[in-house]
């Protein structure tokens, strides 16, 4: 049975950029599961674990590139502390622009896939042990309303209590990437049989 594990890493409007410590605590909370140890080895140790295969879904976005990031640095393949980090995009373009973002760092396996059509999740989970779920709705922000508040407040001297608006794209409402998405990927991970899943 699969292991859930939740992070408040980010902000509800995707503002502000999560905690690298915040990103580093999560995964080692997910990497204490299955059993991988992510400080110094331990020479009691009887046998030495599997590392894990992971998956990060919404890789192109700001929080699931430093989960890619984060993954890659702790390193991948043998003697790494991940058998493979697999990071699910929407495009290629997206997926260019995370492998051009990593520099250096290498081993990352990229794929396409859209949470809201999943036939096209069940490759990007196969094989998988583990998933970082990193995907969420994107409010967009009216700039028109911004540019209203930020008049109203130096007029009141910074007392007007007014906010901008916010909208989201067609397609990419809440309800659908939140929810239905969520729930397209807790049911890919389960036909897979992966054993720990993270929702960021």
């Amino acid at each position: 049975q699969a292991q859930f594990f939740t992070s408040n890493c980010e902000s509800p409007l995707n503002v502000l950029a999560p905690s690298i410590a915040a990103m580093s605590t999560m995964l080692r909370k997910l990497m204490s599961r299955s059993g991988t140890n992510l400080g110094s080895e331990s020479p009691t140790s009887p046998s030495k674990p599997s590392p894990p295969n992971v998956l990060v879904t919404g890789a192109g976005g700001r929080t699931g590139s430093i989960v890619v990031r984060k993954l890659l640095e702790y390193g991948v393949g043998e003697g790494g502390k991940f058998a493979s980090v697999r990071a699910m995009v929407r495009s290629q373009e997206s997926g260019d622009k995370l492998v051009q973002s990593l520099g250096d760092l290498k081993g990352v396996d990229i794929v396409i896939g859209d949470i809201l059509d999943p036939a096209t999740l069940n490759s990007a989970f196969q094989g998988m042990d583990s998933v970082v779920i990193c995907t969420s709705a994107k409010p967009q922000i009216s700039m028109l309303s911004l540019g209203k508040v930020i008049a109203m407040k130096v007029v009141s001297l910074n007392q007007a209590k007014s906010r901008p608006h916010f909208w989201f794209e067609e397609g990419q409402e809440p309800e659908k990437v939140d929810w239905l998405g969520n729930q397209a990927q807790f049911e890919a991970a389960q036909a897979a049989g992966l054993k720990h899943v993270v929702l960021v």
